[in-house]
């Protein structure tokens, strides 16, 4: 898991009223599918891609992707 069960809390707190907004302006009708896949794809807010580069989806690239990307 990689974080407690307070970061998780305390993750939901500041991400859900974001997710819901913008859930909101395109029209999604489910929000907690989003939330929860933050939460496991970013570890709760407490992951480096999180942590630095506010990456919460675990975003993938092939080798064919020739943006910039970060591991």
């Amino acid at each position: 898991m990689g974080y407690t069960e307070t970061e998780a809390k305390n993750f939901i707190k500041r991400i859900a009223p974001l997710i819901v907004e913008e859930a909101k302006k395109r029209g999604y009708p489910i929000r907690s599918t989003a939330i929860s896949q933050a939460i496991i794809e970013g570890a709760a807010g407490t992951s480096t891609l999180a942590k630095l580069y506010h990456n919460h989806f675990g975003m993938k690239a092939t080798s064919s992707y020739k943006g910039d990307r970060v591991k």
